[in-house]
């Protein structure tokens, strides 16, 4: 169970260092999650993109401050509305898919 914690960390802190630094239009794949397109209005607003996968990220684990919810309905108030906050909910149920795809749930 520990290696399996450490493993999954360790995964969690790829993905991170690969959405700070985006290739051309698009999120690099990592270990068990596939290449996420970036295009159009994501592309333009990339950084909210980014802030909602990290805050999707930081709320699965156990020790979360807040959960998935609490972190998406939190992403979005802070968000004035239109495409910052499409952006935003975007990455984060991209990363929740990423996340998915890791646990062998979705295709």
């Amino acid at each position: 169970m520990y290696e399996l914690s450490v493993q999954v960390a360790q995964e969690d802190r790829d993905l991170l260092a690969a959405l700070r630094r985006t290739v051309g239009q698009r999120v690099p794949a990592i270990e068990h999650c596939r290449e996420l397109p970036l295009m159009g209005w994501h592309w333009k607003h990339r950084l909210d993109v980014l802030v909602g996968m990290e805050a999707a990220e930081l709320s699965l684990p156990e020790c979360a401050s807040a959960s998935p919810w609490a972190a998406l309905a939190e992403g979005r108030r802070q968000r004035r509305g239109g495409w910052a906050r499409e952006a935003f909910e975007l990455g984060f149920l991209m990363r929740m898919h990423q996340r998915a795809m890791a646990a062998g749930i979705a295709p």
